[in-house]
């Protein structure tokens, strides 16, 4: 099996039978041949050590991961507890393709919903969340649009955007508000668009990024 992307984790099984017969290669025999059985068992001993060490080595990222993440899930509903229902909340909170920490890829809006919390939490608001959070990430104007174009409606009407965002020196999660016109925002989000909001009918991961940037700035 050849892998042609940076994981490498589908080819765990299917290197069961290699490391099964190399483990056999290095056991001493049954009918110990002194000299033998002594590399092998000392062959056998330094793989053992080696792959020991370099296991907790390649789980300590995975740890802090997962350290941050409880940090993220617990700070996330407290925030969203003292957020009005109904309310748009914007979240910037870093992803896989940040170089802060790596965040929830591809989570919502699953992280917010049973059984993951005691009752859906996502539908009680109206998300605009970062392209790589979100399910469809490929998707994400399909699916945010008709909510950002509802902001942008009434130019001169106040919109109330409740921003979640991760502080990576404290390591936690703020919120703010920001009240904006819906023509500032359409300003803002076709200033890193570089074309009108009703040009627009998909965007790329990319593209989406940058407007919920602009949005949480």
């Amino acid at each position: 099996m050849v892998a042609t992307y940076q994981s490498a984790r589908h080819l765990y099984v299917t290197s069961a039978g290699t490391s099964i017969a190399l483990a056999f290669l290095l056991w001493p025999p049954l009918k110990p041949v002194a000299r033998t059985g002594v590399r092998r068992l000392a062959a056998a001993a330094g793989l053992l050590a080696y792959f020991t060490l370099t296991l907790f080595k390649a789980c300590e990222p995975w740890q802090a991961v997962g350290r941050v993440s409880h940090q993220m899930a617990s700070g996330l509903k407290a925030t969203l507890g003292v957020i009005p229902k109904g309310a748009t909340v914007v979240l910037d909170i870093p992803t896989h393709n940040d170089d802060r920490v790596h965040g929830w890829l591809w989570s919502f809006p699953f992280i917010l919903e049973e059984p993951f919390v005691p009752r859906n939490l996502y539908r009680d608001y109206q998300f605009i969340e970062q392209p790589w959070l979100l399910a469809a990430a490929f998707k994400w104007w399909e699916v945010k649009g008709p909510l950002i174009q509802s902001l942008v409606s009434d130019p001169s009407a106040d919109r109330t955007l409740h921003v979640i965002y991760w502080d990576e020196g404290a390591r936690a999660l703020y919120t703010k508000k920001k009240i904006m016109l819906g023509a500032e925002i359409q300003t803002a989000l076709e200033g890193v668009l570089a074309r009108p909001l009703a040009e627009v009918k998909t965007l790329r991961a990319e593209e989406a990024q940058q407007a919920v940037v602009a949005l949480a700035q």
